[in-house]
């Protein structure tokens, strides 16, 4: 007997999923911690149970929908629902509704996994109102400790009370809900939220690591003045060497060998008016590999140039690390098992990094057996209304999955 998935249901519950939006903002936006997420899920809840699921709520506030197997330790499938502002119809809910769709066919057809299956849609991966993502898998993980849950929000709602404001219990975390004991392995179905599948026309993408990601913020104070009658060579101003910044570090990032992406996304100056001369540049910077050693490199290349425009441009200057996301790289045995089901089907596939973070970043701390499937972006677009993926190939992502899933259980302890 051969299991196979719905492609019209998977494809009508990503479109009904899409209607849960706040018609305030572009696109099919969905912000964690608004009614109209807690109205998405009352609706995912309900088809979580439609697919033969025990449907909770956890400690942190993720919809978690099980089926027990016959040995303790769980194949664990999820991704999100929640939105940026202006999102598209993919990112996360493909992941979520192709979890439940593997549930459903299971439980339709009686199938007894070895493993029992539990299927997660996690609360607020992207970036929350309170400044932290990944809240639900980074609560699973046993990563979000009680500086990060007294964080606030505009209003001054706590994250504490925000989750506690979703369904859950802020006082049973800062400690892992999974372990290592618990989790057979993770696996996450996503759009690739890049170029290279459809550049390539490949259908399927083995996630083979997720960057690394490094925040720096580089201040540079010059001497503010007259922007008339100050002369051009006894000027002290900030935003000459923050420019300079942006260039070098725009060039070296260019001429690196291997996969390594800088971005400068943010430039705050002082006192920023139109006849002052900027005093003092604050520039926001992000660095991504999937190589540490790179992200070493950059941080010492960074260091020198900064330091080098102060004493040249005799400018008062520092930097800072904000925030550090090591590598993760995803476990070779379930990427075995990946290319030999997709290479029986005779499904074209290649081995990519993902360029952007995940849940599956958190859930690395559970189990090191994490696996990614990506599927194609058209134009490589995401967190935008345009953000779409063709209906077919959405579906072969779930049946990826889903075979994914039988031989995992098959083949893992």
């Amino acid at each position: 007997m051969s299991l196979h998935i719905d492609s019209n249901r998977v494809w009508q519950n990503l479109m009904r999923l899409a209607e849960f939006r706040d018609a305030a903002y572009p696109g099919w936006t969905r912000r964690p911690f608004t009614k109209e997420y807690q109205a998405a899920r009352g609706w995912l809840q309900d088809l979580m149970g439609s697919a033969g699921l025990e449907v909770t709520l956890d400690p942190g506030a993720n919809l978690v929908g099980s089926h027990a197997g016959s040995v303790p330790a769980q194949l664990v499938v999820g991704s999100h629902i929640d939105t940026v502002i202006g999102a598209g119809r993919f990112d996360g809910m493909l992941g979520v509704i192709a979890a439940i769709e593997c549930a459903r066919v299971l439980h339709d057809a009686g199938w007894p996994l070895r493993h029992g299956l539990r299927v997660y849609d996690f609360l607020a991966e992207e970036p929350s109102p309170y400044g932290v993502s990944t809240v639900g898998s980074r609560a699973v993980s046993g990563h979000l400790p009680a500086n990060l849950l007294s964080l606030e929000d505009s209003r001054g709602e706590t994250l504490a009370d925000g989750i506690r404001r979703a369904g859950g219990d802020p006082s049973a975390l800062g400690r892992p809900l999974l372990t290592g004991e618990d989790v057979a392995a993770y696996l996450e179905l996503h759009i690739e939220q890049g170029p290279y599948l459809e550049t390539h026309k490949l259908p399927l993408g083995i996630v083979t690591g997720i960057v690394g990601i490094r925040r720096y913020r580089v201040t540079i104070h010059g001497s503010p003045g007259h922007a008339g009658t100050t002369p051009m060579d006894t000027r002290r101003d900030a935003l000459v060497g923050a420019s300079a910044v942006v260039t070098r570090v725009h060039q070296w990032a260019s001429e690196q060998v291997g996969d390594l992406v800088a971005t400068i996304g943010q430039i705050e100056v002082q006192p920023n008016a139109l006849n002052v001369i900027p005093g003092t540049a604050t520039l926001g910077i992000e660095v991504r590999a999937l190589d540490g050693m790179r992200l070493d490199r950059f941080a010492t290349f960074l260091e020198n140039l900064v330091h080098g425009l102060g004493a040249e441009h005799n400018d008062e200057v520092s930097v800072r690390e904000t925030t550090r996301e090591e590598p993760v790289l995803m476990n070779a045995a379930v990427q075995r098992i990946m290319a030999n089901v997709f290479q029986e089907a005779e499904w074209a596939h290649v081995e990519l990094p993902s360029w952007a973070g995940h849940d599956t970043v958190q859930m690395a701390h559970v189990t090191p057996h994490c696996g990614m499937i990506f599927v194609p972006s058209r134009g490589g677009l995401s967190h935008c209304p345009e953000e779409w993926t063709e209906p077919q190939d959405a579906a072969l992502g779930v049946e990826a999955l889903l075979q994914t899933i039988l031989q995992l259980d098959r083949e893992l302890n």
